[in-house]
């Protein structure tokens, strides 16, 4: 793959984790590449699953940075700008519907646009978990990056009545489970609602409106930049990723992608944990 014409692509639109974060952290060989990049004019936008509060600072505060499409699709912002670009979230009586069909999660979520909401014995139950403590004392997951994820979250004892409460409609809700027959027990009731349900991490579910995915953000955000697909490089790693590699003119897979990801891109990169987007977009870019 030699080094791209000039002008040729206008965005870089990239997934967080997996792909520019290796377990919550940006190399400075990413940083440093990315910064090469928009300082010839690309647009290098951020496409997560992770709501905007809960995008590490030491992202957001990227002097590159200015676009953000946030919980896979549900919000399109010019951040730096307090600007909304596009708003789609799910409606709260569909929201209700969802936490009133669901009772067998281990861990239940409620993003909106400023805030995360968690039931308190879900929060408890994470907190005694191997999985907790191991995030804390990862070589690269400090206690300072846990903090900083529980300044956007809210506990609270009923989750249902929070959400009929709040003004504000729900982004999305992720859901984990223990056990695989829950997680296929609710993948079957959930194909009865108008939802958006894609997997990230085995046994997980990310839940949006139907018909917003991670793709119909960026889709928006291209119409509103004046700027067609084939002009999009799009990189990810998992299964929320996958119809934005699909939009995009030249898609990215990394090399610690679901087999199904990569089969759908047209470059595979090293792995994350390699510093692959940097070499890959190094590459591409000359």
């Amino acid at each position: 793959m030699g080094s791209c014409e000039n002008n040729k692509y206008k965005i870089v639109a990239l997934d967080l984790d997996g792909t520019m974060l290796h377990n919550g952290v940006l190399s400075s060989m990413v940083e440093k590449t990315l910064a090469t990049i928009a300082a010839s004019g690309v647009e290098i936008i951020i496409a997560t699953g992770r709501s905007l509060p809960t995008v590490p600072e030491s992202v957001r505060s990227l002097p590159f940075l200015r676009y953000a499409i946030t919980s896979n699709g549900a919000n399109v912002q010019d951040y730096k700008n307090n600007h909304t670009i596009i708003e789609r979230p799910m409606s709260q009586e569909l929201a209700l519907e969802i936490i009133d069909a669901i009772k067998s999660p281990s861990n239940i979520v409620v993003m909106y646009p400023d805030v995360m909401v968690l039931p308190i014995r879900t929060y408890l139950r994470y907190l005694s978990s191997k999985e907790f403590w191991k995030r804390v004392y990862s070589r690269n997951t400090s206690r300072k990056m846990v903090k900083e994820a529980l300044k956007s979250t809210i506990l609270v004892r009923s989750l249902k009545s929070t959400v009929k409460k709040r003004a504000r409609p729900v982004e999305k809700i992720n859901l984990r489970f223990a056990l695989q027959r829950n997680y296929n027990k609710v993948r079957k009731i959930l194909e009865q609602l108008p939802v958006e349900t894609v997997t990230t991490m085995g046994l997980d579910l990310e839940l949006n409106a139907k018909g917003v995915t991670k793709a119909t953000g960026l889709q928006a955000l291209c119409e509103h930049l004046s700027i067609s697909p084939e002009q999009v490089v799009a990189a990810g790693d998992s299964y929320n990723d996958l119809e934005m590699l699909k939009y995009a003119g030249l898609a990215i897979a990394m090399g610690n992608a679901e087999d199904e990801i990569k089969q759908a891109a047209d470059v595979v990169a090293p792995d994350v944990k390699e510093d692959g987007l940097a070499t890959v977009l190094a590459e591409l870019f000359g």
